[in-house]
């Protein structure tokens, strides 16, 4: 925010120099990110008067559109660092649905006007204004589900001596999904007007508790708990919620109870119209909760014209317990287990074993306390979230067998069962999958059944194959699915993000639904990571950088992203940054290590540490062990060996005519194109040259045929064809595909030796120039970064 009359301001016991950009308590300094800072100046000088969030969002972000809960968490990082309470202010107060003010006295130290400032927010808030308030990025039209803008932060970057603020910007772009479907409806949670201490629990789990029995009627579409609870406490115009959410129809309540009565107010909204179409109020004893909530869904569907047969009606009253204090302590358990936390977690567990204590043949209860304790063990290795599997002790995993086994047998139609079984035994492919088309029969709107069923299709193996082209395409529409049911969670953005990216080669589309992801959820540190990959993969390396240091400062623990920003910085040629990431990447994880001893041409340990497996796989380092079996095998002097270890990998075999028969879906070509360099290099050209013709068939088959695209064999492609000695075709290729941009330009063009014959050529030389003169752009934006605080300063020449 420009300032253009530098003044100092005292605020409570702060001092803040506008001039200086500085804010001090007593003798210490206040670290504070630009955009805190300027929130912070925006509110003293409104003080004492509120700053609406439209008016906040207006001074601080001039010229971007920005969601309240960019302003909401920039706040939230401004009191964190300040220490103040938002339960107890001492510096900023928020006014709920409104803004934030400062309550602190404001003084201008020797002014003579009065201490108080006379406020700049003080103006009155337009009607036009109200009515807009607060989703100010809502999609325009019913097909606009998200338009995706606005400032991704985190707290600190951790590097150096000491722990700093920092901040990064994404500017994001509308998605759109197609438009709602006629009967799709979202539950809101539910009012609560009670006076018990429990009256919140009460109000959401009846809500969710509504919404779970819609979601098991096949005819509708149902959102998905995460997206549809977010609206909780805020006053928002039914169509933006159902732009929002995609939904057609919204339900929204209220109940009100002591320890006997009960009143449930209820009415359906049609998004489009903003008119009611149904509407009821109950009043009634508290013993008959679960009746109420049988008759609401029960006319909610008969509004909505679904076909009510015996077997659907069973479906609307499938609690499975008719004991309150157990369905409270379920409901409890559900509120915490959304959350994903490790502590919500396992309080969620404790939760669920109190319920099935309380009513031992609630099979529900059960299922919950196995999901919960299936994500205790997922969530408990920061690095999960890439696809490892749980870790599970194999005490745990025969305890939460025993779990799904019980709560299937007192109801064998529980859907989640038979999807959180699928989960634990994705190990073993066809049975996950007869598990999770089960349990998606038996709840057809679970969006967890949907996401995770959309995974195991997408990597689902064939006969021959590395994975099955039908079963892919099932996946899209499966993951697609899951976006829909849970637009405002990041979950199913993230995976389809990855299908689009390995499965398309197609970034943009990528980076948009990874954008998504980040706008649900701004500290996802893995759609970071995977977001540094595209802009890696885009050829923009400064930016990879940003994201990747993003994730980290995010998760510290995290593994995955160092390997991939010791390539991001070798890339940008910033060696010494790349050092000290290569410091941080522990000796047990050893291919991850190898991208440094390549760039310092050290073939003997590169090699070494090629034959021995790493701790923590990371698919990145993956092609750079095959390059460095290929300069252990000729440069190194150990051609037997390495040989031997790239034919295992390629695992071509031979027909007895000596034609070669490979995979034709590989997930990797590269290390048949190295295998065959080691052929070559051991006098075997004419095996290598039919392997590499097979190859060459491989990648037109699956770039074309299964339209996966060239990226992933933009490197592998004109080496391939630079080994045969059609020079004119590797140039080309290179050209085409291998761009001045590419990835791990540094060894491709200064250091493989399938290049060796063409490296005189003109054309060559200048792909070698353009990359070292990008690189030194990147170097540029880099720094830049750096200036900004937006990416550590990582080691020193």
């Amino acid at each position: 925010m420009p300032d253009s009359h530098p003044q100092t301001f005292r605020v409570g016991d702060l001092l803040v120099d506008t001039g200086r950009g500085r804010v001090t308590r007593g003798e210490a300094d206040i670290a504070l990110p630009k955009l805190s800072f300027d929130v912070l100046v925006a509110l003293i000088r409104a003080a004492p008067n509120l700053l609406t969030l439209d008016v906040l969002m207006e001074r601080v972000w001039p010229g971007l559109i920005v969601s309240p809960e960019t302003v909401t968490q920039r706040v939230k990082l401004l009191r964190n660092v300040l220490g103040d309470d938002p339960k107890q202010p001492r510096y900023i107060a928020g006014v709920r649905g409104r803004g934030y003010r400062i309550v602190a006295q404001v003084d201008v130290p020797g002014a003579s006007a009065s201490p108080q400032l006379a406020g700049a927010g003080s103006e009155p808030i337009s009607a036009a204004v109200q009515h807009r308030f607060p989703w100010r990025w809502a999609g325009i039209g019913a097909a606009a589900a998200l338009l995706l803008a606005g400032i991704i932060t985190i707290a600190r970057w951790h590097h150096g001596s000491g722990a700093r603020p920092a901040e990064i910007a994404i500017q994001g772009r509308a998605v759109f999904v197609s438009p709602a479907a006629p009967r799709s409806v979202a539950v809101l949670p539910f009012d609560n007007l009670s006076s018990r201490p429990d009256g919140n629990v009460l109000a959401l789990g009846f809500a969710e508790q509504v919404l779970h029995e819609l979601g098991n009627l096949s005819d509708l579409t149902v959102i998905a708990r995460t997206s549809s609870f977010a609206f909780q406490g805020r006053n928002e115009d039914a169509r933006q919620i159902g732009q929002q959410l995609n939904a057609k129809f919204l339900l929204q309540g209220s109940v009100q109870s002591d320890a006997q009565r009960l009143r449930v107010t209820a009415e359906l909204i049609d998004t489009d119209t903003n008119r009611q179409v149904w509407s009821a109020r109950f009043d009634r004893t508290l013993t008959d909760i679960f009746a109420v909530q049988d008759e609401i869904a029960l006319a909610v569907a008969r509004a909505l014209e679904v076909n009510i047969g015996s077997g659907a009606r069973e479906t609307l009253a499938g609690r499975g317990t008719q004991n309150l204090d157990a369905w409270l302590a379920y409901e409890q358990g559900r509120a915490l287990l959304v959350t994903r936390k490790l502590a919500d977690l396992q309080s969620a567990t404790s939760r669920f074993t109190d319920a099935a204590r309380l009513d031992p043949s609630f099979a529900a209860a059960y299922v919950s306390q196995a999901h919960a304790r299936l994500l205790i063990a997922f969530f408990q290795g920061s690095d999960t979230w890439f696809e490892a599997g749980p870790q599970l002790a194999p005490a745990e995993r025969i305890a939460i067998e025993r779990l799904l086994a019980h709560a299937l047998e007192l109801d064998p139609g529980n859907g989640e069962a038979y999807i959180v079984h699928a989960w634990l035994h994705e190990g073993h492919p066809l049975d996950a999958e007869a598990d999770y088309r089960r349990g998606l029969a038996l709840s057809p709107n679970s969006e967890l059944g949907y996401e995770r069923l959309a995974r195991l299709l997408f990597f689902y193996p064939k006969s021959g194959e590395a994975y099955d082209p039908e079963k892919r395409e099932e996946a899209f529409a499966m993951i697609d699915r899951a976006r829909a049911l849970d637009p405002l969670a990041p979950m199913a953005h993230l995976t389809k993000s990855q299908f689009v990216l390995f499965g398309r080669s197609n970034l943009g589309e990528a980076r948009s639904l990874l954008l998504q992801a980040l706008q649900t959820e701004p500290n996802s540190y893995p759609a970071l990571t995977i977001l540094g990959c595209v802009e890696w993969l885009s050829g923009n390396f400064a930016d990879a950088i940003r994201y990747g240091e993003q994730a980290i400062a995010i998760e510290p623990r995290v593994f995955w992203p160092r390997p991939f920003l010791l390539h991001f910085y070798l890339d940008a040629g910033d060696l010494a940054a790349a050092r000290r990431m290569f410091e941080l990447i522990p000796a047990a994880d050893t291919w991850s290590r190898i991208p440094m001893y390549l760039y310092q041409r050290d073939w003997k340990t590169a090699g070494e540490l090629a034959y021995t497996p790493p701790a923590t796989f990371n698919p990145v380092d993956v092609t750079a062990r095959f390059w460095a079996l290929v300069q252990h095998g000729v440069a190194a002097g150990h051609l037997k060996r390495a040989k031997a270890a790239l034919d295992q990998s390629c695992a071509a075999r031979w027909s007895d005519d000596g034609t070669p028969v490979i995979s034709r879906t590989s997930p990797y070509q590269d290390d048949c194109v190295e295998f065959a360099a080691l052929m070559q290099a051991a006098g075997e050209g004419d095996r290598a040259a039919r392997l590499l013709r097979a190859l060459l068939s491989a990648m037109d088959y699956e770039s074309h045929d299964l339209h996966r695209g060239e990226l992933w064999f933009a490197s592998a492609r004109p080496e391939a064809l630079a080994l045969l000695g059609e020079n004119e075709a590797a140039i080309k290729a290179l050209q085409a595909s291998f761009a001045p941009t590419s990835i791990n330009w540094w060894y491709s063009l200064q250091l493989d030796a399938a290049y060796d014959g063409i490296r005189n050529d003109a054309r060559f030389a200048a792909l070698l120039a353009q990359a070292r003169e990008h690189a030194a752009g990147e170097r540029s934006k880099l720094e830049q970064l750096r200036a900004q605080g937006l990416v550590p300063r990582r080691g020193s020449d």
